[in-house]
């Protein structure tokens, strides 16, 4: 079974790690993002920045576990 199929998490909760099969995951940088959602709402109330919607995009880490082979 294993080598037919993988299973993958998302958002790297804690139970993923410690699981009797370490589940592989997809983490989000969840202090990047909110430190940075702060500084862009800061910026704004200040006048500073882009007036018109702004994208920003985070790198998530994928984390190999024992549920891929």
């Amino acid at each position: 079974m294993p080598e037919d199929i993988a299973v993958v998490g998302y958002d790297d909760i804690p139970f993923a790690a410690c699981s009797r099969v370490p589940l592989t995951t997809v983490s989000i940088p969840e202090r990047q993002a909110g430190q940075l959602a702060v500084e862009l709402l800061f910026d704004r109330m200040e006048g500073k920045g882009p007036r018109e919607r702004q994208q920003v995009l985070l790198a998530p880490v994928f984390a190999i576990w024992a549920s891929c082979p």
